[in-house]
């Protein structure tokens, strides 16, 4: 007999703001999962934050699942790790605190072979004498359970009864329930293939959407067992934009987030994972959209980034143009009109970041990234929802511009935040007035920079010694300071994306520009000949208001505040493109003229294609 069918929860774990975790608020979930369906409850897993617990919160999280369940639905205790002894330690607990069964993922990090996974799981299992799950999820714990060692297991140890499959792999999942030929019951371990693997026969699904839709997902199992495949499918289907914002980064970040946005107030998450990044907290709440259109405002629903070169974005944003969609609730559907503007977000953080290396004495490093020009925010300005659906599901008809849009596409940053304490009480600086703060170098990693936000405090100065920071500034106090570390590690991206650096060689930064011949050579230096060349520089005599600007300026926040722009020259630049036009070339070519502009700042710099 299984130990349950259709949709099991992997729960999360709620934690005070101290991080301690919030039993209360715990049995609320817990009875809000039971309430509306849930077939099981599965605690102590990934999406539970056991990683991050002490041995002692780990089974004293499993008695109280246990005590509050009080065996209404089955309860499965997470009890692997990557140390055999100590998986055997975690399920005799488990055992003892009165779990249905347990569920063991394959130890991470030590990478076992084959047959040392045979062995991992024998040696548990031969110590308990409750049921177990397999948990298969190489993309988490760079391990992998190959269908032949599942079979293994399944025909020589009695009480592995069950695996969650999480490899995403179709054929794996066929291979493994062929080979067990009846004896193992399957789970889906990812939200969106639940359908798929009830087709080959699986019995349900370890969930994590089940955290914020519990009803749904156990409906669309039972629809399946009902014989509704179609309505299965269908549900399937419409979870999955919301599946993938679930996993928008690292689980269980983003359903910690949803919990929050929707009111359960979970709380935070234990260190190394952090919140949710901004970009990723997109609220679909019909409430708050209705609210605002009702006041005459429009409501954002989502970014976009736009695969187009300056000159036709330009154009779009000229035009105006509305676009229609549809909102899929759970009663009906209505259609929506929307329209896109200029996402101000990462310029706004780009322009912070200049103000830390300012406060920090250190000349402005950065990336010139164009695509932060091409992320567009989406606003809904009419629909005739109703403000008590909840909705499932938006769709855009952007027409044309369809072929070329990402979705949910955010800028990759080497930037990270963390916070770092004065080491040592300060002491008074040699001005007399001032402190100084050390933070221990001990803190700081080899190959890596630091700054120092300092917006809630005045500071003076920042200067390393022997590779400890310190910073002056007027609190007579130890200070909780916000620190911003920077990777220069390369990251590879799959999309063939260029970034244009300022962190020139000599020949560049140190060029000195008196003619002609001087402009063309600090060009070449900047190793875009491949892309498109210069073919004319005419220096001309236009009013500032007479310029007609092709392209853009690449840090703007950095424009020239001591020179008259209406007693300037313009310069001129007119290049050729040399490869086929591409997204890019507008922004290219902005970086250049921005190049030269700094170096020219008696000019007015413009760059024009021929």
């Amino acid at each position: 007999m299984a130990i349950f069918e259709g949709a099991g929860v992997a729960i999360i774990t709620p934690f005070h703001t101290d991080g301690s975790i919030d039993y209360d608020k715990f049995g609320e979930v817990i009875e809000q999962q039971i309430a509306n369906q849930t077939d099981a409850i599965i605690v102590c897993g990934t999406t539970g934050e056991s990683a991050t617990m002490t041995h002692e919160e780990h089974l004293d999280v499993i008695r109280y699942t246990v005590e509050k369940v009080a065996k209404r639905i089955p309860v499965i205790a997470g009890t692997g790790s990557n140390c055999t002894a100590t998986a055997i330690y975690l399920s005799q607990e488990a055992e003892k605190a009165g779990a249905d069964a347990i569920l063991l993922v394959t130890p991470y990090y030590n990478k076992a072979t084959q047959n040392g996974l045979i062995a991992h799981y024998t040696a548990i299992c031969n110590e308990v004498n409750i049921p177990a799950i397999l948990y298969n999820v190489p993309s988490r714990t760079g391990c992998g359970l190959q269908p032949q060692t599942v079979a293994t297991l399944v025909k020589d140890v009695e009480n592995i009864v069950g695996i969650k499959e999480a490899s995403g792999n179709i054929s794996t999942v066929a291979q493994i329930l062929h080979l067990c030929d009846g004896n193992v019951d399957l789970y889906s371990g990812n939200d969106d293939q639940v359908v798929p693997l009830l087709a080959l026969g699986g019995i349900g699904v370890i969930s994590v959407l089940s955290n914020v839709a519990p009803a749904y997902v156990h409906d669309m199992c039972y629809k399946f067992f009902s014989g509704d495949i179609a309505g299965s499918r269908k549900m399937q289907l419409d979870a999955l934009p919301l599946v993938d914002a679930l996993f928008c980064e690292v689980n269980p970040i983003p359903v910690k987030a949803a919990l929050n946005m929707m009111g359960k107030e979970v709380g935070t998450l234990r260190a190394p994972l952090t919140e949710m990044e901004d970009a990723h907290k997109e609220v679909l709440s019909a409430q708050q959209m209705i609210e605002a259109l009702e006041q005459g405002q429009s409501y954002k629903i989502m970014s976009i980034f736009i695969r187009l070169g300056y000159d036709r974005l330009r154009q779009i944003e000229q035009e105006q143009r509305y676009f229609r969609g549809t909102i899929y609730t759970d009663y009906s559907e209505y259609p929506m009109k929307v329209v896109i503007k200029k996402n101000e977000r990462y310029p706004e953080k780009i322009r912070d970041l200049y103000r830390i290396f300012e406060e920090n004495h250190v000349r402005w490093k950065s990336i010139c990234a164009p695509y932060i020009e091409k992320i567009y925010d989406v606003y809904v300005v009419e629909t005739e929802c109703p403000d008590d659906d909840e909705i499932l599901r938006i769709d855009v008809d952007f027409e044309e511009l369809s072929d070329v849009i990402l979705y949910d596409y955010i800028p990759m940053w080497n930037i990270y935040t963390g916070n770092e304490r004065t080491g040592i009480y300060p002491e008074l600086s040699v001005d007399r007035v001032n402190y100084d703060h050390l933070i221990y170098a001990s803190r700081f990693q080899k190959g890596k920079d630091y700054l120092i936000d300092s917006r809630e405090t005045k500071v003076w100065n920042v200067y390393r010694t022997d590779a400890d920071m310190r910073i002056i500034c007027d609190s007579a106090e130890p200070i909780s300071w916000d620190v911003l570390e920077f990777s220069y590690e390369p990251y590879e991206r799959e999309m063939d994306m260029p970034v244009f650096g300022n962190r020139d060689s000599s020949e560049i930064r140190d060029a000195e520009i008196h003619t002609m011949a001087e402009v063309k050579r600090f060009i070449h230096a900047l190793g875009y000949d491949n892309l498109l060349k210069l073919k004319d520089i005419k220096v001309m005599k236009i009013k500032r208001q007479d310029i007609y600007k092709t392209t853009y300026s690449m840090d703007a926040f950095m424009e020239d505040e001591l020179r008259n722009g209406f007693t300037r020259q313009v310069l001129r630049l007119v290049f050729q493109r040399v490869a086929e036009p591409g997204y890019l070339d507008w922004d290219i070519m902005s970086y250049i003229i921005s190049r030269i502009q700094w170096k020219l700042p008696e000019f007015n710099c413009i760059g024009e294609f021929e």
